[in-house]
């Protein structure tokens, strides 16, 4: 798509950011498993703010989904950095120190 105008790409991106995104798949070796999040649109603010919804899903070693969970509404953890020991982990930035988010999941049947 092409933008003639500020606005028009305005409105463009606005569209664009009610689809569905994909983050990479992560590869966690002990459990044979990869881990990935997706992200999708849940609902609009009256301001025209939009609330997304962050799905974690697993897939087997032949890339089949065995699960998924969607996870907390404040918990922004789009694109995973990387997994180790355990752990999906998400670097953060506050107040220009280093944080990073870690989540130890697992699938029960």
């Amino acid at each position: 798509m092409q933008a003639s105008s500020p606005e028009e790409f305005r409105e463009a991106m606005k569209e664009k950011n009610k689809e569905v995104s994909f983050g990479l798949l992560i590869h966690a070796p002990d459990q044979d498993t990869f881990w990935r999040v997706h992200r999708e649109m849940d609902r609009m603010t009256a301001g025209d703010t939009i609330i997304y919804k962050n799905i974690l899903t697993a897939f087997d070693s032949e890339i089949n989904q065995v699960g998924e969970t969607l996870l907390p509404e404040r918990f922004n953890f789009f694109e995973p950095a990387f997994y180790l020991d355990g752990r999906l982990w998400k670097f953060l930035n506050i107040d220009d120190e280093v944080a990073f988010v870690r989540v130890k999941p697992s699938i029960s049947e």
